[in-house]
């Protein structure tokens, strides 16, 4: 389902589903990324949801995700504090990553990529959540993200952007859309 018009990038929580349909593939970032071949078909078949708490604690802007796949996949949790700090974390699915996070304007955005996507005009004027991450302990790789609303075929929808550079130079731009469940925090 696509979401409602006062769902913007000022709050972004809520429940979702991975719609696989309307995403491109990720297995070529995954394998990139260095993520096993067992690991990536599983991905492929399974259902993902993903829960979105963002919030705002202390003065710092938060976007909290949790990811749970079906199939046996272990989930993959992100703790993204807005705040343009470097910080590290491990999981099972990337290995180890560091990432730092913000919200920013899209004309701030360093991939021309990002910047030429089909923001939705509350995104333009709120701005996106914007990730840059770094991983690979033999190859190293980075990912520029954003997140915000788009128009996908005609319909407003959550969407991770991602402009992506693998450690050959390798340049990869995916898209991952959401469909909505539930607006609103949500616990899981």
């Amino acid at each position: 389902m696509s979401v409602p018009t006062d769902f913007t990038t000022q709050n972004l929580s809520g429940q979702f589903t991975l719609d696989k349909s309307k995403s491109s593939s990720l297995d070529e970032v995954f394998r990139l990324q260095g993520v096993g071949f067992v690991k990536r078909k599983a991905f492929g078949v399974a259902s993902v949801t993903t829960y979105v708490h963002h919030h705002t604690t202390d003065g710092v802007e938060h976007l909290n995700l949790d990811n749970v796949a079906t199939g046996g996949l272990p989930g993959v949790k992100e703790r993204n504090p807005l705040n343009n700090v470097e910080a590290s974390n491990e999981d099972s699915f990337f290995g180890k990553t560091k990432r730092t996070s913000r919200r920013t304007q899209i004309n701030d955005l360093s991939s021309e990529w990002l910047k030429k996507a089909a923001w939705t005009d509350d995104t333009k004027e709120f701005g996106v959540i914007h990730l840059s991450s770094t991983g690979g302990e033999k190859k190293a790789w980075t990912a520029e993200t954003a997140w915000g609303v788009q128009l996908v075929n005609g319909e407003r929808h959550l969407v991770q952007a991602v402009d992506f550079t693998g450690p050959d130079n390798e340049s990869l731009q995916v898209t991952t859309v959401y469909a909505l469940v539930k607006v609103g925090v949500v616990e899981k």
